[in-house]
């Protein structure tokens, strides 16, 4: 949390000889500050509890938002994504910078989609968990919302859109835990987010990068964790121990050579990665004497 009067309260509570460990998925400035500067020690979990990382955001351009307000009526860029879904059946939350918009928007819902299931949900909603249940329950097609919904909230299998990403509500932190609503579930990892904007603002590019990163790291300890198993598959193969080091060692030999044909790895990951696969393939042969 960023509350002040949180931390006090936490760092007052902590024993003179205890730990503070703070476990989030979008750290502020000053802990990555620290971290950067070694201040602070970290851990990186970039694998989300069912092993599949963050959906990567995707970046479409949307003009004239305000003029669209104006007139009620959906720019056909957002139309087209809408339509999609509602077409195949996909829940989806649409993100709005103001509560002040969303009568407006919900209006121009209703003019473009008069069939679709769908509420709002804001801080001044006063049937917001109401309507977030429905949600849940499949009864409605979307929600519109505020970032009230950025985080603390889980639906099955949907998409996500922010209209005007670029908006200074939305800063790096928001923009990241509007991606997790994404792919929550161990049966629906995947899905799509989008950042519909007028200017790519800072913080769409840095939230961007920070979820292309922990992809990236998600990527490289999937397949760390292949490597060991199919190197530790090996073992039984053969009872003989030199043909179950050259078991060990075949196996170790694939799994590099599978490594350098990704071309989503940096030279860098993959080098890293491939002593790793020696890492465990020397492991698995000393377990063998």
């Amino acid at each position: 949390s960023n509350s002040e009067m949180l931390q006090f309260a936490v760092h007052r509570a902590v024993k003179p000889t205890g730990r503070l460990v703070f476990m989030t998925a979008t750290p502020s400035k000053l802990e990555l500050y620290n971290i950067q500067h070694q201040q602070l020690s970290y851990s990186l979990l970039p694998a989300r509890f069912h092993r599949h990382p963050l959906v990567v955001p995707l970046f479409k351009e949307l003009r004239n938002w305000d003029r669209a307000l104006e007139k009620k009526k959906i720019p056909q860029e957002l139309y087209l994504w809408m339509k999609k879904r509602l077409d195949e059946k996909t829940p989806f939350l649409i993100f709005v910078s103001t509560i002040g918009q969303i009568p407006t928007v919900e209006e121009m819902m209703r003019r473009s989609f008069p069939n679709a299931r769908f509420s709002s949900v804001s801080s001044q909603e006063e049937q917001r968990q109401e309507r977030i249940q429905q949600m849940r329950n499949g009864k409605l097609d979307f929600l519109i919302t505020t970032t009230i919904l950025e985080r603390g909230v889980t639906f099955y299998g949907i998409d996500v859109a922010v209209i005007e990403a670029q908006e200074e509500i939305f800063t790096r932190e928001v923009l990241v835990q509007i991606a997790g609503r994404v792919g929550r579930s161990v049966d629906h990892p995947g899905g799509e987010v989008v950042y519909f904007y007028e200017g790519i603002s800072r913080a769409m590019k840095q939230a961007k990068k920070e979820i292309d990163a922990a992809k990236s790291d998600a990527d490289v300890k999937t397949l760390e964790d292949e490597a060991k198993a199919e190197i530790e598959k090996s073992l039984p193969l053969v009872e003989d121990k030199p043909n179950a080091r050259k078991a060990i060692d075949e196996e170790a030999k694939a799994k590099k050579a599978e490594i350098d044909a990704r071309n989503d790895l940096s030279p860098k990951a993959k080098e890293a990665l491939k002593a790793k696969v020696d890492k465990v393939a020397n492991k698995a042969k000393a377990a063998i004497d």
